[in-house]
């Protein structure tokens, strides 16, 4: 089955340095001739015209994807959950559902899978695993977390598995699906799936 229309925005995470590319912006990071980030956008648009960016910088080259960008609401590259709060606050639907930058493989089926799992379970959290372990950016969150979430961060955590078990996460088995987590997180990262 598909998502049903208004359940979830799509939110692409690309708020990190990249300084495992040496500070080069992952989502803008090029390959097979073009960043990052289009290959993730390439393969999501067909599910959802519900897509926001997360971003911390060249946020106009962001822009001209033709989607919203939001950025943190502090300077200090925060992490993945920064960019999860902020676009909880950012956002009309009742989920968003989160995806790196660095995965140009993402397939619609992982948004498609969390959506058929909410849909027999009712839960408030999701989160993707593969047999390599918890996927953690790669997660379905429920806007009623958004409070919890804000705690979390004040209180100076960043972990985002802590944050998800405290609040008993549905962990969602993506082993069939796995080929769609391979991300980049290095240049050798690149040469390994060139």
């Amino acid at each position: 089955m598909a998502c049903p229309d208004g359940l979830l925005t799509v939110v692409i995470l690309a708020g990190g340095r990249g300084r495992r590319l040496g500070g080069c912006d992952k989502g803008l990071f090029k390959w097979q001739g073009k960043p990052l980030i289009e290959h993730v956008l390439q393969n999501i648009e067909s599910v959802t015209p519900n897509i926001l960016i997360n971003a911390n910088q060249n946020i106009d080259v962001y822009q001209q994807y033709g989607y919203p960008v939001v950025s943190d609401a502090t300077a200090d590259f925060a992490g993945p959950l920064a960019g999860m709060l902020v676009a909880l606050r950012s956002v009309d639907t009742p989920f968003i559902l989160t995806l790196p930058c660095d995965a140009p493989f993402a397939s619609p089926d992982i948004i498609v899978k969390f959506c058929d799992v909410h849909k027999e379970r009712q839960q408030r959290l999701y989160i993707a695993a593969t047999a390599e372990g918890l996927q953690p950016v790669y997660a379905m969150i429920h806007n009623s977390l958004t409070d919890s979430l804000t705690q979390y961060l004040e209180a100076g955590n960043r972990k985002v598995q802590n944050w998800m078990k405290a609040n008993d996460a549905v962990v969602v088995d993506f082993e069939r699906q796995a080929s769609s987590f391979v991300n980049i997180n290095t240049e050798n990262d690149l040469r390994s799936i060139c």
